[in-house]
């Protein structure tokens, strides 16, 4: 936990986390739940997690700093991404996603040196540009 000076943990929280945590207390208090809410304070540079318990006195509001741990799960985002790249970029397949919809997104390497194309020339209905119509007829 990182200790605050007292003149930085006292007073109500900004307002822009004050309206929102307090629309969370409420439903944890009306549905009898433990609520969670999580808040950025620019002032500290730091990212809170709140657990907002309630009781017949009221509530009780534990929050913890997670400012290091969401670091560390970009930073393992980040280095996941990467290895996927590194991977996807590298085997010898032409390689796509896509959304629910079908709207292409991305593309390997592969398919770029192969078709001679762009992301903005492929990107969501483009790959059929490089198709053969009958391929493509529905």
């Amino acid at each position: 936990m990182r200790s605050l000076t007292r003149t930085a943990g006292l007073g109500s929280p900004p307002e822009a986390v004050a309206a929102p945590f307090a629309a969370e207390a409420q439903r944890a208090v009306q549905e009898n739940t433990i609520g969670l809410f999580v808040a950025c304070y620019p002032a500290l540079n730091r990212r809170f997690e709140h657990h907002i318990y309630p009781s017949p006195e009221g509530i009780l509001v534990i929050a913890q700093d997670i400012t290091e741990r969401q670091q560390h799960i970009l930073q393992s985002a980040e280095e996941s991404e990467a290895r996927f790249r590194t991977l996807a970029d590298n085997i010898s397949h032409l390689a796509w996603m896509s959304d629910e919809s079908g709207w292409l997104f991305w593309y390997n390497q592969r398919w770029y040196n192969y078709t001679g194309t762009t992301l903005q020339e492929m990107q969501g209905w483009g790959w059929q540009k490089v198709h053969h119509p009958i391929m493509c007829s529905g």
